[in-house]
C-alpha cells in the first residue's frame, strides 16, 4: 500500500502534470511542449526536492550531467534551457 503522506518523485510528478503516460516523455521536449514543462517547474519551490532530484530531472531531461551548488541553481539552469530551446 502506497503511503498517501510520501512526497511523489519530482520526474513523476513533472510527468503526470504535463498529461503524459510515460517518463520518457520528458526526455527532450519540444516547441510548446517545453514552455509548458517551464511553466510547471515555475510553479515548484526549488527547496520542495532535493539537490540530487533537481540535477537528475536536469540530466533526464536536458541529456547533460552537470554539477549543481544548489537545488536553486538546478532549477534556474532547467527553466532556462527550456525557454532558451522553446525560441
Amino acid at each position: 500500500m502506497k503511503d498517501k503522506n510520501k512526497k511523489m518523485d519530482l520526474l513523476d510528478m513533472l510527468c503526470q502534470k504535463m498529461g503524459y503516460e510515460n517518463l520518457s516523455d520528458l526526455r527532450y521536449p519540444y516547441g510548446r511542449e517545453r514552455l509548458k514543462m517551464a511553466e510547471q517547474i515555475e510553479q515548484l519551490k526549488a527547496n520542495d526536492y532535493s539537490l540530487q532530484e533537481w540535477s537528475d530531472a536536469v540530466k533526464y531531461i536536458t541529456g547533460v550531467s552537470l554539477p549543481f551548488l544548489s537545488s536553486e541553481v538546478a532549477v534556474d539552469y532547467l527553466e532556462e534551457y527550456l525557454h532558451r530551446e522553446s525560441r
